[in-house]
């Protein structure tokens, strides 16, 4: 079973987070920094435990149940975004601490919208409604790498769709109408859509990418690599950052574990994730690529929902006969 593979390879890459962390809290005289971080690793690692022992126990319930959570929490995020006067042009928080938090939620949503669309029949209503309302939280965010990666998936998503029903006549058509459709109401309001000022921020945002002050390898810790190369082997822990040049984390989802971690860790994390997209031959491997190229400018590695979308590519195979038996007509969202 694929899935228990992936739980002991993540379960190995904890224990060594942990030995890890532990063995430099001591040596720095036991600094609590390397304890705090180690937490998150252990609690993100019993939700996605727990997302694999759900979906055994419930198989396609559990997938009816995970969509339904996260679109009534789409809803209530685009509901508060709303009320705290939307659409502005300014980089906006929703519930969140900070734009760049908001838009990383919002990529990883677009990936458990897309994996378990992918294994579960969802009214296109549910799916586009839950789509549009997490793609204007992702934009209204202005983070360049989540509305890049944001973009990327679903576009890759669609032409995934299309090449699937190439040969569907009604699929044609569809398509025919819905760009006749998108490309009249783009000329007849193109006035008021340019001027919208969210509108006018995204594509600001875009054209900055590489001329702010912090896009640029050094400013996101990439320079570590060169400067401490004697903590590539085993890894120098998560804290005391100062040892490494200046106090702030490495800006980098993989960079962060190699540098923390070396080159065992970072064996162990990406042994995990093959061993999550391999049960479903790769299909989903784009969706985890993204979300990774979000993570070349930013740690996400403590989000929990990354955890768990990985969880969930790892027990669900969309070509399984299982799966499709199971996604009857009682069965639909």
């Amino acid at each position: 079973m694929q899935s228990k593979v992936f739980i002991y390879t993540s379960l190995a890459f904890v224990v060594y987070v942990l030995f890890i962390n532990i063995l430099w809290s001591l040596i720095l005289n036991g600094n609590l920094e390397f304890f705090t971080t180690s937490a998150f690793y252990i609690f993100n690692f019993l939700a996605s435990l727990m997302v694999v022992m759900l979906y055994h126990e419930y198989h396609n319930d559990f997938f009816k149940y995970m969509y339904t959570s996260v679109f009534i929490s789409t809803i209530i995020q685009f509901a508060i975004y709303l009320v705290s006067g939307g659409f502005n042009g300014g980089r906006v928080l929703a519930s969140f601490n900070n734009p760049n938090q908001l838009g990383y939620h919002n990529l990883l949503v677009l990936g458990f919208l897309i994996v378990i669309n992918q294994r579960l029949k969802v009214r296109i209503w549910w799916f586009a409604s839950s789509v549009t309302a997490s793609l204007i939280l992702c934009f209204s965010s202005l983070s360049k790498a989540a509305i890049v990666g944001y973009l990327g998936m679903l576009v890759f998503f669609l032409l995934t769709k299309v090449k699937a029903k190439l040969f569907d006549k009604r699929i044609i058509i569809y398509l025919i109408v819905i760009i006749l459709i998108l490309s009249m109401a783009y000329y007849f309001n193109e006035k008021i859509i340019t001027s919208s000022q969210l509108y006018r921020s995204v594509i600001d945002r875009i054209l900055s990418i590489g001329s702010d002050n912090d896009d640029n390898l050094s400013a996101r810790g990439y320079d570590r690599f060169a400067n401490y190369p004697q903590y590539l082997a085993f890894g120098a822990g998560e804290g005391e950052y100062l040892r490494l040049g200046y106090a702030m984390e490495f800006h980098s989802t993989l960079g962060n574990i190699l540098i923390s971690y070396g080159i065992i860790g970072i064996f162990l994390y990406l042994a995990s994730i093959v061993f999550s997209i391999k049960n479903n031959r790769y299909n989903d491997a784009y969706i985890v690529f993204f979300i990774f190229l979000y993570g070349l400018t930013h740690n996400g590695i403590r989000n929990t929902l990354l955890w768990m979308l990985v969880a969930l590519i790892s027990v669900g195979d969309i070509n399984s006969n299982t799966i499709k038996h199971r996604c009857t007509r009682g069965d639909n969202l």
